[in-house]
């Protein structure tokens, strides 16, 4: 099971209004500063299977991917052999088989 995010928001490079684009790239910048990158997606582990594929473009094989879990199953699992493997353009999660549906997670990734 692939999940896709949204399209990613960055600064635009080039604007007509010169000083709403500066105002944009000013946003951009205060928001990375405060943490706020976009870098961060939510990944539901598929169930019955042994591994779910995160797809997006901005995982590269040496991408560092962080996994928070949101709910308490999400939890246990991370204990039980979770492990990611980042591609050109994907992740794959390697997990347990499991029939519970909430096995959810923030993951982010940097680099």
């Amino acid at each position: 099971m692939a999940q896709k995010p949204g399209k990613v928001v960055v600064a635009p490079l080039k604007w007509d209004d010169e000083v709403e684009h500066r105002r944009k790239l000013a946003l951009a910048v205060n928001n990375a500063l405060d943490g706020k990158i976009n870098a961060v997606i939510t990944v539901t582990l598929a169930t019955e299977a042994l591994s779910t594929t995160i797809v997006d473009d901005r995982i590269i094989p040496t991408t560092s991917l962080a996994l928070a879990p949101l709910t308490p199953s999400a939890q246990a699992m991370v204990g039980a052999g979770l492990s990611i493997v980042p591609t050109v353009g994907s992740a794959t999660l390697y997990h347990r088989q499991s029939a519970i549906p909430d096995l959810t997670y923030k993951v982010s990734f940097l680099g």
